[in-house]
């Protein structure tokens, strides 16, 4: 069915998107230490193919797990109705707020020249710390997945208690903050997406069954 396919082709393929941001960069400068307005102009310019790439895989990566919470709450959605508006509208929002935070990075590319580089490298710096905030709508999409998997038993049990567990992870992860970033939300982040490929595999794996209505008495 189509609610299977979305979910399988979307975790596989939010999956295989996001997996090339633990691919290291090729040797790029660091952002110079109290940088005068030049001197941040010349890293933005410097750095912003790299940018730029960084921005469209976030997007894609988020557009194709949009599709996935939209395939998994239709899966759920018979057994568990509230727990799948939740997922879904989660899921969106993991969506929408990457795409806002990618926006104010390529516009700080985009604008460097206008508004200076002070200001340029001071919104993508912020663009990078809200970006890392959608821990939270990541837990909170987790959670609402497993919940909605226990109610409605549309996948096996290990989907929803590993949702569970990657869902705290992820909260522990907004608890801690964005500072220790390398230490804590990159292997939230990656465990998150772990339980994303395997919840689309188990979909496709296991596909729901096709409801019919009773035959009516003659």
């Amino acid at each position: 069915m189509v609610r299977d396919l979305a979910t399988g082709l979307g975790g596989i393929g939010s999956f295989l998107i996001a997996i090339v941001l633990f691919v290291p960069p090729p040797p790029h400068p660091e952002p110079p230490a109290a940088p005068t307005s030049d001197e941040a102009a010349a890293w933005m310019r410097e750095t912003r193919l790299l940018h730029d790439y960084q921005a469209t895989v976030h997007v894609l990566g988020s557009g194709a797990l949009a599709v996935f919470a939209w395939g998994l709450s239709e899966r759920v959605r018979a057994g568990a109705p509230a727990a799948a508006r939740l997922v879904l509208a989660s899921g969106l929002a993991v969506a929408v707020y990457t795409a806002i935070a990618m926006g104010l990075v390529l516009a700080a590319d985009e604008t460097v020249d206008q508004i200076g580089g002070t200001v340029a490298l001071g919104v993508y710096g912020f663009a990078w710390i809200l970006h890392f905030q959608t821990a939270i709508f990541t837990a909170l999409f987790a959670a609402a997945a497993g919940a909605a998997v226990l109610a409605s038993r549309a996948l096996p049990p290990w989907v929803a208690w590993t949702a569970l567990l990657v869902g705290a992870v992820n909260g522990l992860a907004v608890l801690v903050g964005p500072t220790p970033v390398a230490f804590v939300k990159f292997p939230a982040f990656l465990a998150f997406m772990v339980w994303v490929l395997a919840t689309g595999i188990a979909a496709f794996v296991r596909p729901a069954p096709i409801s019919r209505a009773p035959d009516s008495a003659s």
